[in-house]
């Protein structure tokens, strides 16, 4: 599983303490990152002791530029524009059928 950078460095953040830390005190203090499960990460420290975080994904929804939203309502716009085109050849289409 990927796991973003971002979750990466703030969970070790919280499980070391303090931030701020590069590798050097990463590697001080901790042995090993595993990853067990989706969405948990277990940090094995070099004194033998173990500490597990849990972390959420965050949405697609959270990830959008304010551009992404106003493209994406533009194409919705535009979708729900056409649709109404149809309905009204359509309506128009059935009034002609009908006066026949």
């Amino acid at each position: 599983q990927r796991i973003p950078e971002d979750i990466l460095i703030a969970k070790t953040s919280e499980v070391l303490g303090y931030d701020g830390w590069g590798r050097e005190e990463l590697t001080r203090d901790i042995e090993e990152i595993l990853v067990p499960e989706h969405n948990c990460l277990v940090y094995v420290f070099h004194d033998g002791h173990m500490e597990s975080v849990h972390w959420r994904h965050p949405s697609r929804r959270e990830s959008w530029t304010p551009e992404m939203r106003q493209k994406a309502r533009e194409r919705q716009l535009e979708v729900i524009r056409q649709k109404r085109k149809g309905d009204e050849k359509e309506c128009r289409h059935l009034q002609e059928k009908s006066k026949r």
